[in-house]
């Protein structure tokens, strides 16, 4: 594992106890992500986890090297087979695997769960933002619910509009401590590299605030 975040520190789980590793294996071998935790049952995030945007030039939604299967679409939003959304999500961890928690010398008995929904809000829609990557979000419901402690918590759902910019790890979240609570307000789509000549290029993020009414429908999480 590389250190990629400039001037960052290290952190227990218990810090960021809403922060979850995933490994989405596709044929080209695995894809490590990370995505927030919103309830016992969800995590959000980046929809380029699960399915690549093009290939060969041309804008056709991609899995495993087929093009996707738009019978699959519910509305405006794709919901990617199970068996096409093989994945390990782990919580209460510091590292991404057995593997890895083993060379950093780290407990290996992780607390993982497999996808049972994911869902690519907005793919099906033909908006000329989805083909833009503007749509680069995803929200996974897990197989069983996770039992939250000092290491496993959600976060609270942005349901406000604000304009805020974090940076970190492709699906990762960008938290606000707004009146007392820690918000999921972003969802990074794309960091650049650290090095000193990208230092002033610009990440994207995928507003959740955007989103919430997605959200609210395939989570339950919602505005009151």
């Amino acid at each position: 594992m590389r250190n990629k975040v400039i001037f960052g520190t290290k952190t227990e789980s218990k810090e960021a106890p809403w922060a979850v590793p995933i490994a989405v294996y596709r044929y080209e071998g695995v894809l490590h992500c990370t995505a927030t935790l919103v309830s016992s049952r969800h995590i959000i995030t980046a929809r380029h986890c699960f399915v690549r945007d093009f290939e060969h030039g041309s804008f056709r939604y991609v899995f495993n090297g087929e093009v996707i299967n738009k019978d699959n679409c519910r509305g405006e939003d794709y919901i990617v087979p199970p068996e096409r959304s093989e994945a390990d999500i782990h919580f209460a961890t510091r590292c991404r695997d057995e593997e890895t928690c083993e060379n950093i010398n780290l407990p290996t008995n992780l607390i993982t769960r497999k996808p049972a929904l994911v869902v690519l809000p907005g793919l099906c829609s033909g908006n000329v933002l989805t083909y833009l990557n503007q749509d680069d979000i995803a929200i996974v419901e897990l197989d069983k619910d996770v039992l939250f402690s000092e290491k496993i918590h959600p976060i609270c759902i942005d349901l406000q509009p604000i304009n805020a910019y974090f940076e970190g790890d492709s699906g990762g979240g960008g938290i606000m401590e707004r009146n007392g609570r820690t918000t999921l307000v972003a969802v990074l789509s794309r960091g650049e590299a650290c090095g000193e000549h990208k230092r002033d290029k610009a990440d994207l993020h995928m507003s959740v605030w955007y989103y919430s009414k997605v959200i609210c429908k395939y989570t339950g999480i919602c505005k009151m």
